[in-house]
């Protein structure tokens, strides 16, 4: 019990003694709300919402990563940042040459697209918001005088990412966002080649609209679809495979302010989706099979709450329900004869604690949760932490 509880007591105690702002800023708040933005408004969303980074002009963020494990590498597969920060600027008040924002982030694994670097830029044109995005990161390893010989592997993804959003009546806002992935891999060595490729068939689609039924309470629909399919290096063996993976993911989201100083946030979601992995074939190597396919769905409920306790101090905290459903699969001889077969059911409820600070244009904002909820547009079971090592999040931002 310890492990759990004193970490999370060292950020509340930590965030008593610091002041930040009422806005609303960065994944540490994201977090302790239930770590998914798209429900509800927060500077996190405009790395999936493109258009979005209209509403939030000239701040300047910074993603301490978790602190308190010593963890600096980037869970983007849990929509968790390492190291990084972003920069927004409008740069005319009129906002007639838009938004333009840059972001960064450190320590992706070369199995993840969310982007080292990432450059946005968003204007609104009369009733439509329209944002454009890049998201761009190489991943390079190499190693010599091995037992096997000398080997170098590499992989690259571009992204481009449009964003759009407009107001279909006085109470309600509709959003979409798209990309296409420009994903390259290349790997040479003792064992086996990988000639470069060059695959576009890789792409995300979402809508999501903010309903407002009255001045206390909105509702946030959300669908979100992602194909993929791309030669790759396998995360775990960096091996050459061939990718395709399908994603649908529906959601829905409240965000009642049930009093002026309370915001209570809610939503459910159903994904279901399937992972078909294929080894391409090299003339070195002999492997238990040749080709997997993982189907699965999962079942998520969360809620959260932000107070304000003071003008400058906000508490947040949440609550979370995951069930995840998976059937895997794998062949040899091209998917004709089954060699392995895992039937995997498991529930897990993340808890997360948080608090943010304001002192005039500068905040903090700091989040502990107990077990990493897993946010990822495809994720499997076995990345969830039931060690409960947890994950800790801190921010810090300034407005200019």
């Amino acid at each position: 019990m310890k492990t759990r509880i004193l970490p999370i007591l060292f950020v509340l105690v930590a965030g008593t003694v610091l002041q930040a702002n009422n806005s609303q800023a960065g994944s540490s708040r994201s977090l302790s709300l239930g770590s998914h933005p798209s429900y509800f408004h927060d500077s996190a969303n405009i790395l999936q919402w493109y258009s979005s980074l209209v509403n939030y002009p000239n701040q300047v963020e910074f993603e301490l990563g978790d602190v308190i494990h010593g963890r600096n590498e980037a869970l983007s597969n849990q929509k968790l940042p390492g190291h990084g920060g972003s920069v927004h600027v409008r740069p005319v008040d009129d906002g007639s040459w838009g938004v333009f924002a840059f972001n960064f982030q450190d320590y992706l694994k070369h199995g993840q697209d969310e982007g080292s670097f990432s450059a946005l830029w968003a204007r609104q044109f009369g009733a439509l918001d329209l944002g454009l995005a890049g998201h761009f990161t190489t991943f390079g390893n190499s190693e010599v005088g091995t037992e096997i010989g000398d080997w170098v592997d590499s992989q690259y993804y571009h992204k481009f990412g449009l964003g759009l959003g407009t107001d279909l009546s006085e109470n309600i806002h509709l959003e979409f966002s798209g990309e296409i992935v420009n994903s390259m891999a290349a790997r040479s060595g003792a064992l086996y080649n990988l000639t470069i490729t060059d695959d576009w068939d890789t792409y995300g689609l979402r809508l999501r609209s903010f309903i407002q039924l009255n001045s206390n309470l909105t509702l946030v629909p959300m669908i979100d679809f992602l194909t993929e399919t791309r030669t790759g290096l396998d995360t775990n063996g960096d091996l050459p495979v061939e990718i395709d993976i399908r994603n649908l993911n529906f959601g829905m989201g409240a965000n009642l302010q049930a009093k002026e100083d309370l915001l209570l946030v809610f939503s459910s979601e159903y994904r279901v989706g399937r992972e078909n992995l294929g080894w391409q074939k090299f003339n070195s190597g002999d492997y238990i099979w040749d080709f997997s396919e993982n189907e699965y769905y999962h079942i998520r409920l969360r809620s959260g709450m932000e107070a304000v306790l003071l003008p400058w101090l906000k508490v947040r905290a949440s609550a979370q329900y995951l069930r995840i459903h998976e059937d895997q699969h794998k062949y040899e001889e091209g998917g004709l004869e089954r060699k392995y077969y895992r039937f995997t059911e498991i529930v897990s409820t993340p808890v997360t604690l948080g608090v943010g600070l304001q002192f005039g244009d500068m905040k903090l904002d700091l989040a502990y949760n107990d077990s990493a909820p897993l946010e990822g547009r495809n994720f499997y079971s076995e990345e969830i932490d039931f060690s409960h090592k947890g994950y800790s999040s801190v921010t810090i931002s300034w407005l200019f």
